[in-house]
This record gives C-alpha cells, sequence and structure tokens, in this order.
C-alpha cells in the first residue's frame, strides 16, 4: 500500500470568486466613501475601517488573503497618506501605520482561514462518519450472504468521496467470491491506494480506490474494516448454518439408528428362543442340531452388534453418563477374563497385576465392557494366546491387552477406533468388532481415560487402556 498525496487545502476559482468579489466591493466601497474625509481622518483610523476588506478575502484562502492585504494597504497608502493620490510615502509615522496595518491584515488573514480549515475539516470528518455509519448499516444488516449490499456500498463510497476508480474483490472461503468495480482506472498506479480487507490472520480480499488523497486512505481504511467485519460476520453466519444442518443429521441419524437397533431385538429374541426350544420338541439330527447352535450362536452376535450400536448412540448423542465408584480393577479383569473364556472354547487369556496398583474411579460395567470388547477383538484377530496385565504408569492405570497375531498398521493405529473404519477383511463379524472398539474408546474417555495400540515386541498388537488412579495425597512426613 502506497502513501498516500497529502491533503491540500485549496479552492476552485468557483470557490474564491465569492470571497474575492466581496473583498473587491467593500474596499471600493470604503474607499469612495472615505474619501470626501480623508483630511479629517489620521492613516490610523483610515487603516482600522479599511481592513474589513482584506478579511473578506480571507475566506478564499491564504494566498488570497495575502494579496488582498498588500492591495488593500497600497490603496490606503495611495488615497489617504499624503502626498493624496500618490504611492509616495512623506512621513516615517505613515511608515509605520501601513507597515502595521499589513501585519495585522496577514495575521488576521491567517487566523481566518486556519479557522476555516479547521471547521472543513470537522465538517469533512462529520460527512464521513455519516457516510461510514451509513456504509456499516447497510452491510451488517443482511441476514443472508448477498453480493448486492458490497455493491450499493462500495457505489455510494465512490459517488460521496468523488472518486475516479473504486474496485472491490471479495473471497470467503467455502462461499461467495466475486468483484465490483466503479470508475475507469486512467490514472497512474501512483494514484492508486489499495487497502487489505482482513480479520486477524485471515484475508478476504481487496479495496482498490483512486484518488490516493488523505481522506481518501482514511475513509477507505475504515471501510475496509467494516468490510472485514461484514464478511467475518458472514463467515460465521455460514458456519452456524453448516452446524444446524450437521446436528440435525446426527440427530436424525441417531433417532434411526435407536429404531432401528429397538426393532433389531425382538426378532433376535425370538430366533434364539426358537433355536433353544427345537432340540426339546423331539429328537434332531447331529447336523440339524449343529444348524441350530450356529443360529443360536449368529443370533447371539448380531445381538452384541445391536448393542453395540445402541451404545454408540448414547456415545455420540451425549446420553452415555458414568456411574463412577473407587474400584480396584482386579475383580474386573478376572471377570472380563472369564466371561471371554467362556464364549470362545480354547483361547488362553494369562492374567497378570502387578503389586500394589490402585484402584481407579469406574463405571464397572462400562469398563468390564470395554476389556471384553478388546479380548474378543484379540482373539479374532490374534489367535488364542492372549495376555491381560495391569499396571501403574505415572499415576495412572493401565490395562494391556496383548495378542501376537498381524498386529496393526501404523497407518491405521489412529483410524482403528473410528466408527466408520472398515478393515481389509470387511465381514460382518470384523464390522461388529469394529463397533467395538469405537464404543471402547467412548466408554474410556467417558472416565476421562484414553486408548491406543501399540506394536507387540515379536509381532502383534498391544490395546493400552489408561484410566486416572485414585491416589490418596500423601501425608507430611513428621519432622
Amino acid at each position: 500500500m502506497r502513501t498516500p498525496h497529502p491533503m491540500k487545502w485549496s479552492f476552485s476559482p468557483a470557490r474564491r470568486a465569492p470571497f474575492l468579489v466581496s473583498w473587491a466591493a467593500v474596499l471600493m466601497l470604503l474607499t469612495v466613501a472615505l474619501t470626501p474625509f480623508r483630511e479629517h481622518l489620521d492613516p490610523g483610523t483610515a487603516a482600522l475601517l479599511l481592513l474589513a476588506a482584506p478579511l473578506l478575502a480571507a475566506g478564499a484562502g491564504l494566498r488570497a488573503a495575502a494579496i488582498a492585504s498588500v492591495v488593500s494597504a497600497l490603496t490606503l497608502n495611495f488615497f489617504f497618506t499624503r502626498p493624496y493620490n500618490s504611492l509616495v510615502i512623506s512621513a516615517p509615522a505613515h511608515v509605520a501605520a501601513i507597515v502595521l496595518y499589513l501585519a495585522i491584515a496577514l495575521a488576521f488573514g491567517a487566523v481566518i482561514n486556519l479557522v476555516r480549515r479547521e471547521s472543513e475539516r470537522s465538517s469533512a470528518r462529520a460527512r464521513e462518519a455519516d457516510l461510514l455509519r451509513e456504509l456499516t448499516i447497510d452491510l451488517l444488516r443482511q441476514s443472508v450472504w448477498l453480493q448486492t449490499p458490497f455493491d450499493e456500498a462500495t457505489h455510494k463510497l465512490q459517488t460521496s468521496l468523488k472518486l475516479a476508480y473504486a474496485h472491490l474483490e471479495i473471497a470467503i472461503e467455502g462461499g461467495e467470491q466475486f468483484a465490483t468495480r466503479e470508475g475507469i482506472p486512467s490514472m497512474r498506479a501512483d494514484d492508486l491506494v489499495v487497502l487489505p480487507i482482513a480479520a486477524g490472520d485471515i484475508r478476504f480480499g481487496s479495496l482498490s480506490l483512486a484518488p490516493a488523497t488523505e481522506s481518501v486512505q482514511r475513509v477507505g481504511a475504515l471501510y475496509a474494516n467494516v468490510l472485514a467485519l461484514a464478511c467475518e460476520r458472514a463467515r460465521y453466519m455460514q458456519d452456524a448454518v453448516q452446524r444446524r444442518v450437521l446436528e440435525a443429521s446426527d440427530r436424525h441419524r441417531i433417532a434411526l439408528m435407536q429404531s432401528v437397533s429397538h426393532d433389531l431385538r425382538t426378532p433376535l429374541t425370538a430366533m434364539r428362543a426358537l433355536a433353544s426350544a427345537l432340540p426339546e420338541i423331539g429328537a434332531l439330527s447331529d447336523g440339524q442340531l449343529s444348524v441350530l447352535a450356529d443360529l443360536d450362536n449368529e443370533a447371539e452376535r448380531l445381538g452384541r452388534m445391536v448393542t453395540q450400536v445402541l451404545d454408540l448412540t448414547r456415545i455420540e448423542s451425549g446420553a452415555l453418563r458414568p456411574h463412577i465408584a473407587v474400584t480396584r480393577l482386579d475383580e474386573i479383569v478376572y471377570s472380563a477374563a472369564e466371561t471371554v473364556r467362556r464364549s470362545i472354547p480354547g483361547v488362553t487369556i494369562k492374567v497378570a497385576i502387578e503389586e500394589q496398583v490402585p484402584a481407579a474411579p469406574v463405571d464397572e460395567p462400562l469398563i468390564s465392557q470395554v476389556l471384553i470388547n478388546l479380548l474378543e477383538n484379540a482373539v479374532h484377530h490374534g489367535g488364542s494366546q492372549i495376555e491381560l496385565l495391569v499396571r501403574e504408569r505415572h499415576q495412572r492405570v493401565e490395562v494391556l491387552v496383548r495378542d501376537h497375531g498381524p498386529g496393526v498398521d501404523e497407518a491405521d493405529r489412529k483410524r482403528i477406533f473410528d466408527s466408520g473404519f472398515a478393515m481389509v477383511r470387511a465381514t460382518s463379524a470384523s464390522r461388529a468388532r469394529g463397533l467395538g472398539l469405537a464404543v471402547s474408546q467412548g466408554f474410556v474417555e467417558a472416565h476421562h481415560g484414553h486408548i491406543r495400540v501399540e506394536p507387540t515386541p515379536g509381532g502383534g498388537a498391544t490395546f493400552v487402556v489408561s484410566l486416572p488412579a485414585d491416589i490418596p495425597a500423601r501425608e507430611a512426613e513428621p519432622t
């Protein structure tokens, strides 16, 4: 952005003419009126009466006031000092009177010119303030993001400041982009001022104005700030609309998931009841019993998936409220391991608990479900040899579920807990276990904990659940 031209307080001939005509008329009238009485007037009195004339010329500018003062002083000398009708000065007192007259006229002219300039400056600032107020109202009263108010405001700025050129470019990320131009750029590049439209580190566009006077830059800079405020407001409005759309979408999705999940439970319960009752009705072959067992297992697995979906909707809707109690994790760990051993025959789960592991504030059913989910995931992906370790690290209780399977790729270690994560072998069972990991993360985070996956030394994956430990403050040792 270039340095603007300084403001010049100059006037057009049309604006100077009334002051100069008034000065000339008053000077002529006073001269004609006082000439018959000049024999009775001393030069000081005549100078005082003629002083009104150059003061009127001060309204035309300082240069005009100076010229008028000199002409008035010459008129005083020519008509009212001896010898009359001559520019010759006969007495030193007359010289002093003329010099004093000229000094007073110049001084008063300068003061009047300064007062006039300050008055006009104040009036200009007031007009600029009114203009900016109108532009601000025009831009900020819009309830939707439209180009028209920006075009109208820029046109009003151009006409109010009598700009030769005004060019506005606006671009909002993810929103509108447009440009508006007023006038034709026929001036030099040095006469153009370019102002950024920015709020903080975010730049929305630029405003180019000409000519680059001080007042244009001052008003243009304030207008650019108003434009930035309007653009930031428009961006916030877009974000609010997007948030409302996403919130409505989430509400509909959660409601649909809850409805479908609840509707699935009834037929699943009927399927399991039928699979259990059929063997009691009559003798069945081994193949038929095997089919019924598979039916019961699949119905049970599908029921767990429905439960996971319901748990996930509770987490995403913010309806999950853990019932916290300070609990030692020993019983929770052993109970979860036994549950998995019963549901998956042939699995070996080795449990190891370090000494003096502190208790933790947990919701026992939720943490138990987390461990069951992680153990089942380890069995299905890491084989039948599973290790379950409880330890204390940095005033936190950590539970490690370790398998010796293929492990998890480093690129997938963060995404694996997302509900939408799909593994390469995207079977229905793996999708159910993927939901289990997402639910586990939600349960752990509800306890102000976190869950992560690490590589197992020698191959495999280790899921680490970290929970705040309940460590009482140590009593101060006696001195």
